[in-house]
């Protein structure tokens, strides 16, 4: 066996520099093709955990509850930020975290200072009290910046609010905030009412907000624009807010969202009117909405990791066939079957593996095109990622398969097998070329045929040139 192995080595060695470039066209067939396939892989598992990723990094509540106090409905349901339910949310059993947001009554100025009360029915005005989406909630910032909670006059909104009232990132933009009285005065509309409050504030950045991600055209509105912490404090003070919503964080997660929701409409205020949103339920939502895609890259990638074996196989296959004749030449040497196997095995083995890890270098590299979908614009982690159980389980299975057939090509190959497969059928034909001859396809088109389909062993293919029936040209 060492002498056999001296012999593989020593060939290997001699026969790298006229060989090199079959072996060049499996690693590059095996790398690209295979790559493709497992970027196609890593890519679908990728897209369809990416809300999950994405919702993860916002420090997510559990539950939303948004409180409308009695009210004329149209107006917001006056009523304001009640500190002390506040408090009494806080304090209740399996609540871990409370923050919340208001709705002021607040609206884009015109150039006449008239409030543009048609901005109402698309974008709504809410500001955070004591962090909610700064730092719970928190959205994803599309373009520009998330506003600093400490300045009153910096606000974000969505990319749909942006388009519907017009605006763009870096525009300031003059809001009027008004008190219950002020907004039931006849003369509202046409601007003959003062704004309590009126701030210059200007859009720093569109986000998108977690249950807003994965939305269709019918649910994009109405959307909100969210002000700061630092401008609430002073509508808050001044009773100027309506509606209140607020984000809790449980202490067992989705287990205590049913318990705390019984608990809370223990200590409503009578006549509150109370609409429950759980998170859980979104991602739900959000996923079965992204699992089409990453179905359609995962067959896609599957597809392509049938072309890369196939493809691979196929060029080993001719690569072994190349290296036939000196096979014969070294049984005839006195070489035995495990020199002469590994002749043609060790080299292939070799593109393989490195064929393989140039596919898994490949899928690295094409990474940062994942994930697809709507998460893309806000996924907090882009680039570069390692998706170590598709790399480890494409190179394992490229080695192994590829590797396996290397060695089963090669021993096939064998010059005693092969001279009983041709002395079992010595007058092969293929039938796919006879056929074509036959039916009086061009010239062309029967060579073609023959080149594609056959096999490439010379000897078998001159007897079945010779031993096919003449075909009927002119």
């Amino acid at each position: 066996m060492s002498s056999s192995l001296h012999v593989v080595w020593y060939r290997f060695r001699t026969t790298f520099r006229r060989r090199k470039s079959g072996y060049l066209a499996i690693v590059l067939l095996i790398g690209l093709v295979g790559g493709l396939a497992m970027a196609s892989l890593a890519g679908a598992r990728r897209t369809q955990s990416s809300f999950p990723t994405f919702l993860a990094s916002t420090s997510p509540s559990d539950l939303t509850i948004a409180v409308f106090p009695p009210g004329n409905v149209t107006l917001g349901n006056a009523g304001g930020y009640s500190a002390s339910l506040t408090r009494t949310l806080r304090g209740l059993p399996d609540v871990k975290r409370v923050e919340s947001w208001v709705e002021p009554f607040g609206l884009p100025l015109g150039s006449n200072g008239a409030p543009e009360t048609n901005a109402l029915s698309d974008v709504t005005a809410v500001g955070s009290v004591d962090g909610l989406s700064f730092n719970m909630d928190r959205p994803g910032v599309v373009e520009g910046a998330m506003a600093d909670p400490t300045r009153a006059n910096e606000f974000v909104t969505t990319p749909a609010g942006a388009e519907s009232a017009h605006l763009h990132v870096g525009q300031m933009v003059p809001f009027g905030f008004y008190t219950e009285a002020q907004i039931t005065a006849a003369n509202f509309s046409t601007g003959g009412v003062t704004p309590a409050i009126r701030v210059d504030a200007r859009l720093v950045g569109l986000v998108e907000f977690s249950d807003g991600v994965v939305q269709d055209q019918v649910d994009r509105y109405p959307t909100f624009a969210l002000f700061t912490p630092a401008l609430t404090d002073t509508l808050v003070a001044r009773g100027m807010t309506f509606a209140t919503y607020y984000g809790i964080q449980t202490a067992d997660g989705n287990r205590d969202v049913s318990a705390v929701e019984r608990a809370f409409e223990k200590v409503i205020p009578p006549g509150d009117t109370i609409q429950y949103h759980i998170t859980s339920l979104v991602a739900a939502k959000s996923e079965r909405a992204i699992k089409p895609e990453s179905i359609a890259l995962g067959v896609f990638g599957v597809i392509a990791a049938l072309v890369a074996l196939v493809i691979g196989g196929q060029a080993i296959g001719r690569q072994l066939r190349a290296s036939r004749d000196e096979s014969e030449v070294l049984r005839a040497l006195g070489a035995g079957p495990l020199a002469t196997v590994g002749d043609g095995a060790l080299g292939a083995l070799g593109a393989v593996v490195l064929g393989a890890f140039l596919a898994g270098a490949v899928a690295i590299a094409l990474s940062p095109l994942a994930p697809i979908g709507p998460v893309r614009p806000v996924y907090p982690t882009p680039g570069i990622a390692f998706d170590w159980t598709v790399l480890g389980v494409g190179v394992a299975v490229v080695i192994g398969a590829l590797g396996a057939l290397s060695v089963v090509l090669a021993s096939r190959s064998v010059p005693s097998r092969m001279s009983g497969r041709r002395a079992l059928a010595p007058t092969r034909r293929h039938v796919l070329a006879n056929a074509a001859a036959r039916v009086g396809l061009p010239p062309p088109v029967v060579v073609g045929v023959r080149f594609a389909l056959d096999t490439g062993e010379t000897r078998g293919a001159c007897r079945c040139v010779r031993s096919c029936p003449a075909p009927p040209w002119p």
